[in-house]
């Protein structure tokens, strides 16, 4: 079980936590470890580096990847608006235009309403409330689920 007192969610409406500041998370082993892949265009124009991933702590499964952009802004890129090239260790933003309006993480983490903000800049509308990562910005039957796993505890 997730200890939530020694987690650092995101968010209180969304439950949300940063890979790299979560202990009883891990990546599942099928799981590509993107984390410091470099974010480029289909054309290989660079935008960035990931710098972690979002887990969704009810699904344990990534729902953003998180990128330190060459502008220095750091923002959410939702799992199902990407590629992920294993064979050239890169991770393809499927429409690079709309990283231009992005807007920045906050300090604090997202809110359900700053998901709802980056979803509009690609033009997605999510899921009903009650099942919003029910839509293609967090994946279809093409894009391969990212899992998470419980750590075991001694």
């Amino acid at each position: 079980m997730i200890d939530s007192a020694s987690e650092s969610p995101l968010d209180a409406h969304a439950p949300l936590a940063r890979l790299a500041t979560t202990t009883s998370l891990r990546l599942a082993p099928e799981t590509p470890d993107v984390r410091g892949w470099e974010v480029t265009s289909p054309a290989f124009a660079r935008y960035g580096v990931v710098t972690d991933l979002v887990i969704d702590l009810q699904a344990l499964e990534v729902r953003y990847i998180e990128l330190l952009h060459d502008d220095g802004r750091r923002l959410l890129l939702p799992i199902g608006r990407v590629r992920i090239d294993e064979a050239l260790d890169r991770v393809v933003v499927s429409a690079p235009s709309c990283l231009n309006g992005m807007p920045e993480v906050p300090a604090d983490g997202p809110s359900r309403w700053f998901e709802r903000l980056v979803l509009s800049e690609f033009a997605e509308p999510s899921g009903p409330e009650e099942d919003f990562y029910r839509c293609p910005a967090f994946g279809d039957r093409d894009t391969p689920v990212l899992r998470a796993e419980l750590v075991e505890s001694d």
